[in-house]
C-alpha cells in the first residue's frame, strides 16, 4: 500500500471532483485508486495494485476457420494464464457491438447464413481480475 499526499491534480469542469494522474511503476497494472475525502484540510489518497498478466484465449487447432454458407462455426479457447490464477468462462460478442453478452463459456457454436468476412470477439478475466481480450475473423464463402 502507498500512501499518496499532494499531487498533480485536475479537476472535472463543472463538478468538484478531482483526478489524480499516476504512471504505474514497471509492469504493474492498476486495480484500485480508492478516494476519500475528510472534512477540513486534509485528503487522504490510496492507491493498490498487483502485479501480473492477462489470461489469453488460444483457439483450438482444429478450429476451421472458412466454408460455404450457411456456416457453422464451432469454436473452444483453450484459456492461458502464465500466472497459473484461475481463468474465469468467457464472454463472447458475435455482432461488434461491444457487448459481450452474446454467450459465455469456452466453447461456442454458431450458424452463420450469409457470405461475407466476421469478427467475433472474446474476453476472459482471471480470478484476479486481470482482462484478457481476442478478436477472430473469419470468412464464409458463397
Amino acid at each position: 500500500m502507498i500512501d499518496l499526499f499532494d499531487g498533480p491534480f485536475q479537476t472535472d469542469p463543472g463538478s468538484d471532483r478531482k483526478k489524480m494522474l499516476f504512471n504505474p511503476i514497471g509492469n504493474m497494472d492498476l486495480q484500485t485508486f480508492a478516494v476519500r475525502n475528510n472534512p477540513g484540510p486534509a485528503v487522504d489518497y490510496k492507491l493498490t495494485w498487483e502485479q501480473g498478466r492477462p489470461p489469453r484465449l488460444v483457439p483450438d487447432p482444429g478450429t476451421v476457420w472458412t466454408g460455404p454458407a450457411p456456416f457453422t462455426l464451432n469454436l473452444t479457447v483453450i484459456p492461458e494464464d502464465e500466472d497459473g490464477d484461475t481463468v474465469l468462462p468467457a464472454e463472447w460478442d458475435f455482432n461488434e457491438d461491444d457487448d459481450f453478452t452474446d454467450a459465455t463459456g469456452f466453447s461456442i457454436s454458431r450458424v452463420y447464413e450469409n457470405p461475407g468476412t466476421y469478427e467475433v470477439d472474446a474476453r476472459a478475466y482471471d480470478d484476479k481480475g486481470f482482462l484478457g481480450y481476442v478478436s477472430y475473423v473469419f470468412e464464409v464463402t458463397p
